[in-house]
């Protein structure tokens, strides 16, 4: 933040947003600090690393960079407590001054059937993100959620995506947006 501020003159007036692990990211990040974020947004994220099939998803992804599973927090038995402080589900109340966008495609692809690794991806995360959606707002946490049919994980979803999170995340930083959601 400091680099942001120093290099980039960024004001007091922060968002967070993020693309699957990215999306995690931002909603862990904006969750283990309140107040940090005036918006947060993930697009196919992560949202609940307790949820059934999620530790393996995450151990799938530490190993994908040449890591081993335990190297991120620890085994998900013996260290549940730093995987449940690096949780979204488990921040979720902590969230309740930020706005918030999630979405997350059902993983059928509809657009981008070269990409089945990514449909079968998007399709693992659909139901933790409803159940995540489904928490926020048993919480009374308001959010803006677009659980859609159909997408896969990967840009041609997140573009869109990302259009659609700008109103929430412009109002966030106080900016002013048209109808079409520019700002103005």
């Amino acid at each position: 933040m400091g680099l942001l501020r120093d290099e980039f003159h960024a004001g007091p007036r922060r968002a967070v947003a993020g693309v699957s692990t990215g999306g995690y990211g931002a909603l862990a990040l904006a969750g283990r600090r309140p107040g940090a974020f005036a918006a947060a947004a993930s697009y196919s994220g992560i949202l609940d690393t307790s949820a059934p099939g999620m530790t393996t998803v995450v151990d799938a992804i530490v190993a994908r960079e040449g890591l081993l599973p335990v190297t991120l927090w620890g085994s998900p038995l013996l260290r549940r407590a730093d995987w449940t402080a690096h949780n979204p589900y488990r921040l979720a109340a902590r969230l309740k001054d930020t706005r918030l966008y999630v979405s997350q495609g059902s993983g059928v692809p509809n657009d981008d059937f070269g990409n089945l690794d990514g449909a079968l991806l998007e399709g693992t995360l659909w139901w933790q993100a409803q159940g995540f959606v489904r928490h926020l707002t048993g919480l009374g946490v308001p959010v803006r959620a677009h659980l859609y049919r159909g997408g896969t994980h990967g840009w041609s979803a997140w573009r869109g995506e990302f259009e659609a999170s700008w109103p929430v995340l412009a109002a966030g930083l106080g900016l002013g947006t048209d109808r079409a959601g520019w700002v103005r």
